[in-house]
């Protein structure tokens, strides 16, 4: 009896070892074709991209072109406004230092007067270059020649997202198979890890003494 117990229990196990390198096999198989098939849209893609590279770049180009008084007019402006937030940061480290020489850490309305004086001024300045640098952008958006450029581009980048969806449609069906295929093995491992528990959960019963 217990002979044929322990051999049934053999096969079982063997079984389970082969289930489970036939398993990891076919799941390897697969993981495999969909990162091949993941290479071959990606090499799709960037064909698409670089046919319409030169186009793309020659836009940008020519709207760089057109915005470059302006856009040197802004970074100017924005240098400005970072050495006007500097400076009153470092008028409130000079208010809070004379105070702290004197009262330390205890705040007086003088104190705090100063403080909000500073940081108004502050909030002031940065707005009116703030206002300048909006200005000019809306001058750029208004400019007939950038208008009609950027609409130019705006249109390249619609195409070249179509095209990407097309491509990602027409490997669609592949990786939808791919997916119920690695669905399917999920499913397989689990079924034998349950096998496999039901047969820890179950051992062989001790041999009596005669």
């Amino acid at each position: 009896m217990h002979k044929t117990i322990i051999i049934a229990v053999i096969c079982f196990l063997v079984a389970c070892k082969s289930n489970q390198e036939n398993w990891l096999q076919d799941y390897q198989k697969t993981k495999c074709n969909w990162l091949s098939l993941e290479e071959v849209v990606s090499k799709d893609t960037l064909k698409n991209i670089e046919k319409f590279s030169t186009q793309l770049t020659a836009i940008n180009n020519e709207i760089e072109e057109i915005n470059k008084p302006i856009q040197n007019s802004i970074s100017l402006l924005n240098a400005e406004k970072e050495k006007t937030i500097q400076k009153y940061q470092d008028e409130y480290r000079k208010i809070t230092d004379a105070h702290s020489d004197i009262y330390g850490h205890i705040s007086t309305p003088a104190y705090e007067k100063k403080v909000e004086q500073n940081t108004q001024m502050s909030d002031a300045a940065v707005k009116a270059i703030d206002d300048k640098i909006t200005a000019l952008q809306a001058t750029m958006e208004k400019n007939t020649s950038y208008k009609a450029t950027n609409e130019k581009r705006i249109k390249l980048q619609e195409a070249i997202t179509a095209e990407n969806k097309i491509i990602k449609e027409k490997y669609k069906p592949q990786f939808d198979k791919l997916q119920y295929e690695l669905d399917e093995q999920k499913d397989g491992f689990k079924y034998i890890v349950s096998e496999l528990s039901d047969a820890e959960s179950n051992p062989l019963p001790e041999k009596e003494m005669p």
